[in-house]
């Protein structure tokens, strides 16, 4: 556009469809009559004033799965918390709760008044009422493509905004600072993103402070979800393979645990992990025993080896039952084998037979996983005695699952039997011979003439050579 001159004064008048969300960016550019130019002054911004932006309409929710990360994408005249949040009135936990994760720790907002609302930061909020949150006067962030809005991340997990008017494709922010860095989201849990929506937040982790700096030009795209990128799934024989172990407890999921292998894997740090969320009131964790900066591990990926064991502890603050879950589908047919193992039950689940196992919430349990040939995992998962884990259902009125590890690898001759208390044969629910290791047998709930047996209490007895075990059984 070309500047007029008016009694030595330059001015233009720029359309308002030229206008964007986050303003005009221009310089200024001399050209004499003799057609030589002079150097073109640097990018400046003009910002846009806004006299209040409406955030989308939080809705009514009173669970852990209806918080939102909510971000201000203005520089306001007043940021004052009580100033921009005074839809929600005066702080009532009954009514609405507000938290912010800043230098590694979640803290609830007691008092609007000492709060300072910033673009660039992002904070949780639940309301039991739905409610549209108007923030008063403001100007967009003062940012040009030559000195953009910047975003000082900290080690570990930092909790962020979108600074701008419009949706932001993660890939763009990679692009403009060179990293690699996953975004994550929050919408009825945390989940992997490929775009930061306007008005949203998230959580971002770096492994050393860098100042995160958010383009300021708009992606025709950023309306619409990028495709996240695929997940290769090699056999477990091949140099590079991973598996992912989801939790679920009641509505909450976690998805990002895991172990695997990697030719260019670090035993250390390296862009393969991945890291426990910040927990926020009810969590549900899958926790590796390795730290860096604060974080755990929830995803340990090592460099490719023969043979190894991981050890994770599940964490849950829930009662409700954990349920863990692993896609075998691409284990492919090889003599690798991999074991999910019940540290505290001596129980082995094979991961190629098995999906998933289920545990009682509300306690850390210690698993391990052991991977490698036949023998190095036999070795692993060996007992000296036989064990019963459980009689499922107990009390019972009809089948009843005996779930128990035989003592050793060989093979030996195996007796299941149900007994009165007296030591009298009621039925025998199995009998041959199985190797060592992990077995389920089922009871078909009748005695040996195909009668049930009279309500009250019965033994069952494991027995493999000179081992006996035995646990009680009430039929009803």
């Amino acid at each position: 556009m070309t500047l007029n001159n008016a009694n030595s004064r330059f001015e233009v008048e720029i359309p308002a469809n030229e206008i964007g969300d986050q303003g005009v960016e221009y310089k200024i550019k001399a050209t004499n009559t003799q057609g030589l130019e002079g150097t073109s002054s640097d990018y400046k911004g003009l910002n846009v004033f806004q006299s209040g932006i409406s955030l989308p309409q939080i809705p009514a929710g009173s669970a852990q799965t209806d918080y939102r990360i909510i971000a201000i994408p203005i520089t306001l005249s007043s940021n004052k918390g009580n100033d921009v949040f005074e839809e929600l009135g005066a702080v009532d936990v009954n009514k609405w709760r507000m938290y912010r994760y800043e230098n590694l720790a979640t803290t609830e907002i007691t008092s609007l008044a000492s709060l300072t609302v910033e673009p660039g930061k992002g904070y949780w909020l639940i309301s039991k009422s739905a409610v549209t949150i108007s923030t008063g006067q403001g100007t967009a962030v003062d940012a040009t493509s030559v000195t953009p809005f910047t975003i000082n991340l900290v080690n570990g997990w930092n909790q962020i905004g979108n600074p701008y008017l419009f949706n932001l494709i993660w890939s763009d922010v990679n692009t403009a600072n060179g990293t690699n860095l996953t975004l994550r989201t929050y919408n009825a849990g945390f989940n992997n993103d490929t775009k930061l929506d306007k008005f949203e937040g998230g959580f971002v982790q770096v492994a050393s402070p860098i100042s995160l700096k958010m383009p300021t030009a708009k992606n025709a795209s950023g309306g619409r979800a990028a495709e996240l990128p695929t997940v290769v799934k090699n056999s477990i024989d091949m140099p590079e393979w991973s598996v992912s172990l989801e939790l679920k407890n009641g509505t909450m999921q976690t998805p990002f645990g895991g172990v695997g292998m990697s030719p260019d894997a670090s035993i250390s740090y390296d862009e393969h992990d991945d890291f426990t969320m910040p927990r926020f009131l009810d969590y549900l964790e899958l926790n590796h025993s390795k730290k860096i900066y604060g974080m755990t591990y929830t995803k340990d990926i090592i460099p490719t080896t023969e043979n190894y064991e991981w050890q994770f502890t599940v964490e849950s603050n829930i009662e409700a039952t954990t349920k863990m879950t692993w896609d075998n589908s691409y284990f492919g047919k090889n003599d690798k084998h991999i074991v999910l193992w019940d540290v505290e039950e001596k129980r082995s689940v094979d991961m190629r037979e098995a999906n998933q196992y289920s545990f009682k919430g509300n306690v850390a349990k210690t698993f391990q996983v052991f991977f490698g040939n036949k023998e190095y995992v036999q070795e692993k998962t060996a007992l000296k005695s036989l064990i019963i884990h459980s009689l499922s259902p107990n009390p019972t009125e009809g089948e009843t699952k005996i779930a128990f590890t035989l003592a050793g690898t060989e093979e030996s001759f195996v007796q299941v039997k149900v007994m009165s208390l007296l030591g009298q044969s009621i039925s025998t629910a199995f009998e041959g011979y199985l190797a060592g290791g992990f077995h389920e047998v089922t009871w078909s709930g009748k005695d040996s003439q195909g009668n049930k047996p009279a309500q009250g209490v019965y033994l069952v007895e494991v027995i493999q050579g000179k081992e006996r075990g035995s646990k009680r059984l009430i039929v009803k």
